[in-house]
């Protein structure tokens, strides 16, 4: 038997899920997305449905995110 690992995330990620993370300094500093991916390891990309995203926005959410962290588009 195989194991999948399973990911868990929201449609959005600013959204604050802990009272802790509206003061987490990461949050000013890179986003609310890299206090999002400390949480979770997934996030849908909502407005991939209503638009097209720059390479740059992209990259930019990679690197804000850790390696394991997954995106659903």
């Amino acid at each position: 038997m195989t194991l999948v690992p399973v990911r868990v995330g929201t449609a959005r990620w600013n959204i604050p899920l802990d009272p802790q993370l509206r003061t987490d300094p990461r949050r000013k500093r890179e986003g609310t997305l890299a206090s999002y991916a400390t949480v979770l390891s997934a996030s849908e990309v909502n407005s991939s449905f209503y638009r097209h995203h720059d390479a740059a926005t992209w990259a930019r959410w990679a690197r804000t995110t850790p390696a394991h962290f997954r995106f659903s588009l």
